[in-house]
């Protein structure tokens, strides 16, 4: 029941075989591979994984005071470094670059879990929490703009 990636196949193996292997991917359609093509092809295997990664931009509006974003960094961060589901000692978040329509803080942290359904709920709680914080401290999330300008006409 191994996870593994061959070529463009990512799935569980169902079978080993003489000749083949199955494979379940996760639209759970079932890959029939010939073990020659084993041989000669790197094969990812993903079941040997203590935990996964997750990394993404947080956007807030330029405009936001800087202690207030010191503050929310800290924020994250301690909650992060407290969350049952994080592994300890790997979040890193950081005031990262002035993005084209906001302040950008970049979030990295691994959980405790290579299990997807654990690592996903793992996200959506942190995902929650983050927005809490944000709440709390009043700052909101910055969103696209687009200026338009127009000309007169006589």
């Amino acid at each position: 029941g191994d996870w593994i990636k061959i070529d463009s196949f990512e799935g569980t193996v169902e079978e080993l075989g003489l000749r083949s292997t199955k494979i379940r991917t996760f639209n759970k359609e079932l890959v029939v591979v010939p073990n020659s093509r084993f041989a000669d092809r790197e094969i990812m295997n993903s079941s040997l994984r203590d935990n996964r990664r997750v990394n993404f931009i947080l956007g807030v509006p330029y405009g936001t005071a800087m202690d207030k974003m010191e503050i929310l960094i800290d924020r994250i961060k301690d909650m992060l470094n407290s969350h049952v589901m994080v592994k300890e000692g790997s979040a890193i978040v950081i005031f990262s670059n002035f993005g084209p329509a906001s302040l950008e803080i970049s979030v990295h942290y691994y959980t405790n879990t290579p299990v997807y359904a654990e690592y996903m709920s793992t996200v959506n709680d942190v995902n929650f929490k983050i927005m809490e914080i944000l709440g709390g401290e009043g700052i909101d999330f910055a969103l696209p703009r687009m200026n338009i300008y127009m000309n007169e006409r006589n």
